[in-house]
C-alpha cells in the first residue's frame, strides 16, 4: 500500500544562510515553502546545527552564491551532508542558474552519492512536486536500509543456525 505525503508530518529544514538580504524572489519562495501545509516547515542557521537533525528534507537559499563558485559549493555541501553519518538527507536549493551552468555540473551531479534538485526562482510553480519527489526518495532510502538492517539480522540468524550445526556433528 502506497504511504501518502499527509500520512505524517515531514521535517523540512530551511537554511537561510543569509537572512537579512531581502530580495522578491526570494520572499515568494519562502511564501510557497510556508503554502506547503502538510509539513513542518524549521529555520535552523545551517547544517550543522545541533536542531537540525532529524529532517526529512533540507532546503537551502544559495541565491548569495556566485555562478562561477557554484559547483565547488554544492561539492562542500555534499560533503557535509555525507559527513553526517546518516541517511543523506535530500536538498532543494533554491539558486538563479541558467541550463548551461547546470548542463556543465550534470556529470558531477552524477557522480554524487546524494540527491538534489536546483529550482530556479521562475519554476515556482513546480516546487510541490519536486518536493514531493525528495521526500519519497527520502522514505526510499529508509526502506532500503530497513531492508540492509533485517538482512545482516537474518544473517546472523543463519551463521548461529550454522554454528550450532557443527556442535552437533558427531
Amino acid at each position: 500500500m502506497a504511504k501518502r505525503l499527509s500520512s505524517q508530518k515531514r521535517r523540512v529544514c530551511y537554511v537561510n544562510p543569509d537572512p537579512k538580504t531581502l530580495d522578491a524572489d526570494l520572499a515568494f519562495f519562502e511564501k510557497r515553502l510556508k503554502l506547503l501545509g502538510q509539513l513542518e516547515l524549521a529555520t535552523v542557521p545551517s547544517i550543522e546545527s545541533p536542531n537540525f537533525l532529524p529532517c526529512d528534507l533540507l532546503v537551502l537559499n544559495a541565491s548569495h552564491i556566485p555562478t562561477e563558485a557554484f559547483p565547488k559549493w554544492l561539492l562542500g555541501l555534499s560533503h557535509k551532508i555525507l559527513r553526517q553519518k546518516n541517511i543523506p538527507v535530500p536538498a532543494l536549493i533554491f539558486a538563479p542558474l541558467d541550463f548551461s551552468r547546470l548542463n556543465e555540473m550534470a556529470e558531477a551531479a552524477y557522480q554524487m552519492n546524494w540527491y538534489f534538485d536546483i529550482i530556479h526562482p521562475q519554476h515556482m510553480e513546480s516546487l510541490p512536486i519536486r518536493v514531493a519527489n525528495l521526500l519519497r526518495i527520502h522514505d526510499h532510502l529508509h526502506e532500503l536500509q530497513r531492508y540492509e538492517d533485517e538482512v545482516k539480522t537474518l544473517q546472523k540468524k543463519v551463521e548461529d543456525i550454522e554454528h550450532r550445526l557443527q556442535g552437533l556433528k558427531p
